[in-house]
């Protein structure tokens, strides 16, 4: 097995359980999630700042530095739609909306990045996002209470973090990247102080901080795997893995909802197997096209 795939299959593994985390703290610890977002933001900052401060920058220029840039404040603004999402919906539900993305990087990497895929793995893809489209449906039939222009901005915005990370690989080192793109993220959401509600609730939200460094030490820590599994492999075969992540999720929040930690608006469990088990048949097939 290679690096690569390692690293692109840890991704949604990570990425399930900070999801999960997410839904706990803003449903049972988060008063303002404007304002804790701005914690979460500022954690960044610093997690950037310090792995930044053992790299050597000697080499590169500030143009080496663009693509990481915009993804890092694409992620930031995202950040304030995310936690509002999470605020109105189960976690499963709000990454199976978001997990529509593999087909909008694809397109970018045909149109832009030259990557082109056997029809196979395109096949393949197209199984995997037929079950995130089953989760969808699922979640539609239930009134879901997330505006549509919301889900499609979310679906743009990790398509576009996607490709500008994999850009960001062609002219960076994989850790010199992820330390921009978190300076980024950081920077992008503490412009949320300008807003008068957000700086009105930030004192009640201090309390949480130990949270926040728990939760974004972890995101950290996913963003700096992206960036090594999409130095290392194509980011439609980096995307199309991710889309796992809902299967985690799923499961994990499954059980946390037993043991009484989040609460949930869907409890049925079946009418999502037949999408999980799409998504995870199509991740095994992908990963045989790549051995």
């Amino acid at each position: 097995m290679s690096l690569g795939l390692i690293y692109a299959m840890l991704s949604p593994i990570v990425g399930s359980v900070v999801n999960t985390l997410d839904k706990f703290i803003v449903s049972k610890k988060v008063k303002t999630p404007a304002s804790f977002t701005v914690i979460a933001g500022t954690v960044n900052l610093v997690l950037g700042l310090i792995l930044a401060l053992f790299l050597d920058w000697g080499d590169y220029s500030f143009s080496n530095y663009v693509y990481a840039i915009i993804a890092g404040v694409i992620m930031g603004a995202e950040y304030y739609l995310y936690y509002a999402a999470l605020r109105k919906e189960d976690v499963s539900s709000v990454i199976g909306f978001i997990y529509f993305y593999p087909v909008m990087v694809s397109i970018l990497s045909f149109l832009f990045l030259g990557e082109v895929l056997s029809w196979v793995s395109y096949a393949v893809m197209a199984l995997v996002l037929t079950g995130v489209m089953l989760l969808v449906i699922r979640i539609e039939h239930l009134h879901s209470r997330i505006k549509v222009s919301v889900i499609l901005t979310m679906i743009g915005v990790v398509s576009l973090i996607t490709f500008f990370a994999k850009l960001s690989t062609d002219v960076l080192p994989e850790f010199h990247g992820a330390a921009i793109y978190s300076i980024c993220v950081g920077m992008t959401i503490m412009l949320g102080l300008f807003n008068k509600r957000v700086r009105k609730g930030i004192k009640y939200e201090m309390r949480n901080y130990r949270w926040s460094i728990l939760v974004e030490g972890l995101t950290f820590s996913g963003a700096v795997i992206i960036f090594f599994a999409l130095a290392k492999l194509p980011a439609t075969v980096v995307s199309a893995i991710a889309a796992s992540q809902p299967l985690m999720v799923l499961f994990i929040e499954t059980m946390a909802v037993k043991l009484g930690f989040i609460k949930a608006r869907d409890h049925k469990i079946l009418p999502k197997l037949l999408s999980i088990i799409l998504i995870v048949v199509g991740i095994i097939l992908l990963y045989s096209q790549e051995m």
